[in-house]
């Protein structure tokens, strides 16, 4: 978030994007193991909808001609660099991102960024303190993202592709993806495709279990891809708005399951979709903000006078146990401390997301946060 801070103050935010793009029929692309069915279909359409693509399906697009206008982007880890290991991002690609990328990911955009806001305290207090950039409610995954983006755009219908939430076979992917390649890349003598997609699944073993695909067959699924069903489920209605053109993969609920070629035909062929850019040229950047530098060095100094009133207890109290200590009195040094600290609910919730664990523990030993009235004994405090 740190190395993102230029881009989180230059990128105008998904608030700017509202109703942009007002029934315009949209498919949004995940990276399940049917796209490898229908993304022929997708080309031939491309003209006349707009496409949003996780980042994990981009490879696969573009390897097959598609060049998508938005992709999604909401993951801290290496696997997010490895689904923009292309050589060269069309020049038309708009990333959609949270401010937890990596870094090298934003830099390849340019001025073709969107930001969303972030739950974790320090992106939040950047946006607080230059812009707000509103935020897509509550994401559990890439495909929630990019279909809460979609219904804020005012896209209409929503037609879901490659979000099959669940195995086909052994696969959770579909070709060209970089979970797929990296497969590929292992193939030996005695490492066929097969095995190698076999031994990825044995890993999801404890968190695995039996789910019925749309065609009434037995599947397996995972407990986490469960619970992305369901959170789609409670933004879905039974309505035209929302159609499953995945083709394979576990029932939606509230979404219409239909094939990919019938939704084309019936919402697609008839539209004209408008040139993305020239809408896109419509969203204002952020202005320049002179006060987050002040607000930065604000926070620097109580970071400052927090270090500082540390270092005076830990001067009082050595550790090398060459001499006795008071332990009650610096228990109660400790906790006079704590609750100066809790005052600043800003700046404990800042040091919380950066020392998370340590944070957790001090909590459960002493309660102070969740329960201040509660009183524990000196002996328990040391």
């Amino acid at each position: 978030i740190f190395n993102n801070g230029l881009a989180i103050t230059k990128s105008p935010g998904i608030v700017t994007t509202k109703d942009i793009f007002f029934n315009i029929p949209t498919i949004l692309v995940s990276a399940g193991p049917s796209l490898d069915k229908n993304i022929g279909l997708i080309k031939s359409v491309r003209k006349k909808i707009l496409v949003i693509t996780v980042a994990t399906a981009l490879k696969p697009l573009l390897r097959n001609g598609i060049k998508p206008d938005f992709v999604i982007a909401i993951d801290p880890n290496e696997d997010t660099i490895r689904s923009f290991d292309i050589k060269t991002i069309p020049k038309d690609l708009w990333l959609i991102y949270d401010p937890c990328i990596p870094p090298e990911i934003c830099s390849l955009f340019n001025k073709r960024k969107i930001m969303m806001e972030s739950k974790i305290e320090l992106a939040k207090w950047i946006t607080d303190h230059s812009e707000k950039k509103g935020s897509l409610g509550n994401i559990s995954s890439v495909a929630h993202a990019a279909f809460y983006l979609a219904q804020h755009m005012g896209c209409a219908p929503i037609i879901l592709v490659g979000q099959d939430l669940s195995f086909e076979g052994h696969r959770m992917h579909c070709t060209d993806s970089f979970y797929n390649q990296a497969n590929q890349d292992n193939i030996g003598a005695d490492q066929t495709l097969d095995v190698l997609e076999y031994n990825k699944y044995r890993g999801y073993t404890p968190s695995i279990t039996p789910t019925v695909d749309i065609f009434d067959h037995k599947s397996k699924t995972t407990k986490a891809m469960e619970t992305y069903m369901y959170q789609l489920k409670k933004e879905m209605n039974l309505s035209d708005s929302i159609l499953n053109a995945t083709e394979g993969g576990v029932n939606i609920p509230g979404a219409i399951n239909i094939s990919l070629k019938e939704a084309i035909i019936k919402h697609c062929h008839k539209n004209n979709l408008p040139i993305v850019s020239d809408y896109l040229k419509k969203i204002k950047l952020p202005t320049k903000n002179k006060s987050l530098s002040t607000s930065i060095r604000k926070q620097l100094d109580k970071f400052d006078k927090i270090k500082n009133a540390i270092k005076i207890i830990e001067g009082k109290y050595p550790t090398n146990n060459k001499q006795s200590i008071d332990e009650r009195e610096f228990v109660l040094e400790m906790e006079s401390f704590y609750v100066d600290l809790l005052k600043d609910k800003t700046t404990t919730a800042i040091m919380q997301g950066y020392d998370y664990i340590a944070f957790v523990e001090w909590n459960q030993k002493t309660k102070k946060i969740n329960n201040a009235a509660s009183k524990s004994s000196a002996s328990d405090s040391i």
